[in-house]
């Protein structure tokens, strides 16, 4: 996606806040599922035609700390986190 279409409020798809206290992993895992059934694809209907759907994730943003986590990385003192 261009960065001039980054910035268009149209193209940002909100996934869900993670609420106080709770734990990001249980507030994702549904997309991750969700994701995971598209990228193996599945039929749908569309106008009376059968249509093979599939997609995966092609880019997340996120905050630093948020970022650590996703990828897996340690964070600041890379014994501990913060």
């Amino acid at each position: 996606m261009k960065f001039k279409s980054h910035q268009k409020l149209r193209n940002h798809f909100l996934v869900g806040f993670v609420p106080f206290k709770g734990k990001f992993e249980d507030t994702i895992k549904p997309f991750i599922q969700d994701i995971q059934q598209l990228e193996c694809g599945f039929l749908m209907t569309i106008d009376n035609e059968q249509v093979w759907v599939s997609g995966g994730l092609g880019i997340t943003i996120a905050d630093l700390p948020q970022g650590n986590d996703l990828a897996g990385t340690l964070r600041h003192n890379a014994t501990h986190g913060c």
